[in-house]
């Protein structure tokens, strides 16, 4: 269970169970039921499988892109991944490669509500299929952390 205690600063910093039972933190609230609210709002949305690890949420969209293209690489034939690659280094890299995987995440879980899908020949030419599976490997990743055995499905 979630609770507050106070720093020597004056503010209060939440401490909350992660997954593996251990203990994490997050710092700067201006109030101890601030910081008790945030820690049971971060316990519920792993009960939910919604919860993304924020150590992993920060992560450079570049980093894993690369991390995912070189996973990848070795099974693909050998056009197959220069084509992704290509996609990844003149499409998707110059836009995302400094952004924080949360941010594009949480746009293309809003994007996706609304059913937005770009048109099939922009999709296949300027990476939007690409950047979809990434994002959707990520999600994957994520929620395996939480319920290690969603990722057997």
């Amino acid at each position: 269970m979630a609770y507050a205690e106070q720093e020597p600063s004056g503010r209060w910093r939440c401490r909350y169970q992660l997954p593996d039972k251990s203990l994490g933190s997050k710092s700067g609230f201006t109030s101890p039921t601030a910081a008790k609210a945030w820690g049971d709002e971060q316990e519920a949305l792993m009960r939910r499988n919604l919860w993304i690890d924020p150590r992993d949420a920060e992560t450079p969209f570049g980093e894993f892109a690369q991390e995912w293209l070189d996973a990848r690489a070795p099974r693909l034939e050998r056009g197959t991944a220069e084509k992704y690659r290509s996609v990844m280094v003149n499409h998707l890299l110059p836009q995302w490669e400094a952004w924080p995987l949360i941010g594009i995440f949480n746009g293309y879980i809003e994007i996706e509500k609304m059913g937005f899908r770009a048109p099939r020949g922009l999709r296949r030419h300027h990476g939007g299929d690409d950047l979809r599976v990434v994002l959707q490997r990520h999600e994957r990743r994520c929620q395996s952390s939480v319920h290690p055995r969603q990722s057997m499905r």
